[in-house]
This record gives structure tokens, sequence and C-alpha cells, in this order.
């Protein structure tokens, strides 16, 4: 009899200890990811019997994964598209983040406007002495086309219409962009402001129309090149423990955000 009572007395143990844990599938940007990797170990920290998971193959498949159950969340690093949302899908804006433009550190070149960077993205510019630096054909460098960042970068450059030219060198992360500018001397690429940080005296930053970028010209709205993150689920979906963990995330979002280098979303979120 003592025998099965301790064997009872541990099976309501583990239920207990069950219960105080969260499961929480999460996946899509893989510019979102380090910011992810944040608040997943905060939040392991306070609640020490959780499990959190986040996958990084891309906006598109975020809000897939959502749709088709496959992530409580997902998360974007451009707008959601009218044709990806579904009813009962929940958008919010989490952050904000720059797109740095970036060269091999040794450049001369330290500033493009706009339509410099249009006209090297779709093919007008193929020299780097058309925009004051030596006699190079330029290389291209873009993401692919499941990248946010990419959608982002088009968006915000009106590329949509005549497209990226058909020589760019197209990588899957904001890491592989950085490595491929840092090996050649011609590249020119674009990687996400918390990349950027963390390769500085690897690649060189641009500015843009005279503007450094930074987080603080984020905010004030002079350097322009900068796209959302985005959070999505539906919550039909959620488990009790994923509600728990949404309304934990929601409380510490804006903290964890300005630790982590990027710009709060502030009020204007969908």
């Amino acid at each position: 009899m003592k025998k099965i009572f301790s064997v009872l007395m541990i099976f309501l143990l583990v239920l207990s200890g069950c219960g105080n844990s969260s499961s929480v599938s999460m996946g899509g940007s893989s510019s979102v990811h380090p910011l992810a990797n944040v608040f997943i170990e905060d939040y392991k920290a306070e609640y020490p019997g959780s499990s959190l998971t986040y996958d990084g193959p891309g906006s598109s498949k975020g809000v897939e994964g959502v749709k088709n159950e496959i992530y409580d969340f997902g998360f974007l690093s451009r707008n959601v598209k009218d044709n990806e949302k579904t009813d009962g899908m929940t958008v919010e804006t989490i952050a904000l983040d720059g797109i740095v433009i970036i060269i091999q550190e040794d450049s001369l070149i330290s500033d493009l406007t706009k339509d410099q960077i249009k006209g090297i993205y779709t093919g007008k510019i193929t020299n780097w002495k058309q925009v004051g630096g030596k006699d190079k054909i330029i290389s291209v460098v873009s993401r692919d086309s499941a990248s946010g960042t990419r959608s982002a970068f088009d968006e915000l450059l009106d590329l949509k219409e005549e497209g990226v030219t058909n020589s760019a060198l197209l990588y899957d992360s904001n890491g592989a962009v950085t490595q491929a500018v840092s090996q050649n001397d011609a590249a020119i690429g674009y990687i996400s402001f918390e990349t950027y940080e963390r390769n500085k005296g690897i690649v060189k930053g641009l500015k843009v129309d005279g503007v450094e970028p930074s987080v603080q010209n984020v905010q004030n709205g002079t350097y322009n090149l900068f796209r959302p993150f985005v959070m999505v689920y539906k919550e039909d979906n959620l488990s009790e423990k994923n509600k728990n963990f949404l309304i934990w995330f929601e409380e510490n979002i804006d903290r964890l955000v300005l630790e982590s280098g990027f710009t709060p979303a502030g009020e204007d979120n969908e």
C-alpha cells in the first residue's frame, strides 16, 4: 500500500511540474531570430520549466506556419500581405528595425542617395566610379524571395516594378550577406541593424541621403530605410499556456526590444 501511495505521489508531482511549464512553437524571419532568442531566454529565466522554440526559415514561412498550425506564433520582418491574411489572424507590430546598406570596410564610399541605391539594384548603375568610387564593376548582393528583409527593401526603394538586376547574388540570411560583402571589395548588400551592430569593423554601413544608420535616427524619422517586425497568431488555436505566454510577451516586449537595440513599435500596432 505504501508503495502504491509513493508512486501516486510521484505521478502527481510530475503532473504538477508539467502544469507550470509552457510549450511555445515560434518561427519565421531570420532577422527576428536574435530578438526571439532574447525573449525566450528572459521567459525561461522567469519560468524555468518552459519549452520555447524558434525556427528562422523566413517571413513567408512564419505566416504560413501559423495558418497551417505549425507555429503558435509567426514572426515577419515586413508587413503581412493581404493575400496572407486569414480569418481569425491577429497581426501585431512589435518593433521597428532599420536596414543598413553595407560595403567592404576599406571602401572609399561613405554615402549614397536612395536613387543611387535603386539604380545599383536595378542594374542602371553598374560601376562604382558612377557614384564616386573606384573603377570597378559593382557586385550586387541581395536576399532571396522568402526574406522579409528583401520584401521590405524592395518596397522601401520601390523596386517591385523594375525588379532587382538578374546579376544579383542571392543569399538566405543576414549573416551570409555580411560574409559575402566582407570578402568582396566590389560588393554592396543590405542587412538588419542588429546584424550590422555585431559586424561593425567587418563591413561598413553607409549613410543614406546623408543620414547615419542608427536606432536614434529611425526613432526621429530622419533615417527612412526601416521595416516592421510583426507577430501573427490565431487566438483560437492557442492553448491556455500559450495565452499565458502571450500576456507575458505583451507586458515585456517593449523593454526587451530596447534592450536588444531595436526600436519599440509604439502605439501604431495593427
